[in-house]
């Protein structure tokens, strides 16, 4: 590991000489831009260590930070691409020999997630896949088992916070990289990091993490109860808590994804139930409510939640017309009715989202939620699939011409240049 460690670390201070700035300056891109939106790293302790690196640098870290720089640049709308892809392909190459020599560290791991969105955000998406379960199969093989992120026994109190935190950011992206397929790929999606048992605890926000007692983390099962011991579907339970601190942005995202989760299994499964599908449907729409009165009490951030939840409907109510669509009769035209209904609402939510746009973006200069990138997205496909022009009248010129808008301002991302030529199909 010795030749490793010294090329990594090499190569990372020949980049920040190269661009004259501190390392922390190197990766302040990334925790403005990517992080804030899905926390893989806690920052204040990433800092921390920064600070220290003056009297050395492991390997395993001095590639984490590698990748954050890898993606600060990306955010930049003046890096050279040449470059960037040069500097990718190193630290791709970094973390697979790191992979391949057995070292199981946490930094690993992180550096691992890091990679996989800078690839899913330049729609190299065969490899972020690779990449993603390459780094969630490291993880479960790792003396790491699961049951630290579901126990308070014999562990101390940062460790298990921070082996929670980084169990459900794997959980996270791989959902984040492989719904980018929606509905028609689901069939062909299989995670490595399964659903989680109820008995998991829910991430805490950066801010609760280093601490030397534990604090009040919520279990999975807290939020949701199985509907029968057989079936995979849960139902959501909880409302909105007058204690909105126990519900920070990561505890929000965490079970907003585990909605995705049922809803990509649902479909995959190829069948349609019309219990599960009112019992899903209920559930995302209940949250999505609690997530919108949040941020009517000033919660922003959640911004990027309800992206999940409008995209979890539109894949759901999408599969249903779809699969009721050929054989409709007197015996399924209320559920037909009940899935077009749900997919108006959510394409409203996406048209309000829209709308938002020109002040949001005033407001918010950094990279918007890849979540509200999905959504809207989504909300295009599902405009030409079931032909809104009607639906929506005049407002699908508006509505693409703001979602353009937006891509257009994040043109460094490759996602966004993929998106923007599919709807330049659309629009002609």
């Amino acid at each position: 590991m010795a030749i490793i460690d010294n090329n990594v670390e090499g190569f990372l201070v020949e980049l920040t000489e190269r661009y004259k700035c501190t390392l922390s300056e190197s990766c302040r891109a990334y925790f403005t831009a990517v992080n804030c939106w899905i926390p893989i790293i806690q920052q204040s302790a990433f800092e921390s260590r920064l600070q220290e690196s003056s009297i050395g640098m492991d390997s395993d870290f001095a590639l984490l930070v590698l990748s954050c720089l890898l993606l600060s640049k990306a955010a930049s709308q003046e890096s050279d691409k040449a470059e960037l892809r040069t500097i990718y392909q190193i630290v791709r190459a970094y973390l697979f020999l790191f992979h391949s020599s057995g070292s199981q560290t946490l930094e690993i791991v992180q550096a691992g997630l890091v990679v996989t969105i800078f690839e899913h955000m330049q729609a190299e998406w065969e490899n972020s896949f690779e990449t993603i379960e390459k780094t969630a199969q490291l993880f479960c093989n790792t003396t790491i088992p699961l049951s630290i992120v579901t126990s308070r026994d014999a562990v101390s109190p940062t460790t298990t916070l921070l082996n929670s935190r980084v169990w459900w950011a794997i959980f996270i992206v791989e959902r984040l990289v492989k719904s980018i397929l929606g509905g028609d790929g689901a069939a062909k999606l299989k995670f490595v990091c399964k659903m989680p048992e109820l008995s998991v605890l829910l991430p805490l926000e950066d801010e609760n993490v280093c601490i030397n007692s534990f604090p009040e983390m919520m279990p999975l099962s807290k939020i949701f109860t199985s509907l029968e011991a057989s079936e995979p579907v849960m139902s959501l339970l909880c409302a909105v808590d007058s204690n909105h601190s126990r519900h920070g942005y990561f505890s929000r995202l965490a079970q907003a994804v585990c909605l995705l989760d049922i809803v990509l299994r649902y479909v995959s499964s190829r069948t349609s139930d019309s219990q599960q599908y009112s019992i899903i449907s209920t559930t995302i729409r209940e949250f999505a409510l609690s997530v919108l009165h949040e941020r009517a009490m000033g919660n922003c951030k959640n911004c990027s939640v309800l992206g999940i939840c409008v995209s979890a409907s539109i894949i759901l109510s999408d599969y249903e017309m779809r699969s009721l669509g050929p054989y409709l009769s007197t015996d399924n035209m209320e559920l037909y009715v009940q899935a077009k209904n749900s997919l108006q609402s959510s394409m409203q939510l996406v048209f309000d989202r829209m709308a938002e746009f020109p002040s949001w973006h005033k407001q918010y200069s950094s990279t918007p939620p890849v979540w509200s990138l999905h959504a809207s997205f989504l909300g295009a496909l599902m405009y030409e699939r079931w032909n809104y022009s009607t639906k929506f009248q005049g407002h699908g010129q508006e509505y693409f011409g703001s979602l353009l808008a937006m891509l257009e301002c994040h043109r460094e991302w490759k996602l966004t240049e993929y998106f923007i030529q599919y709807l330049s199909l659309v629009l002609t």
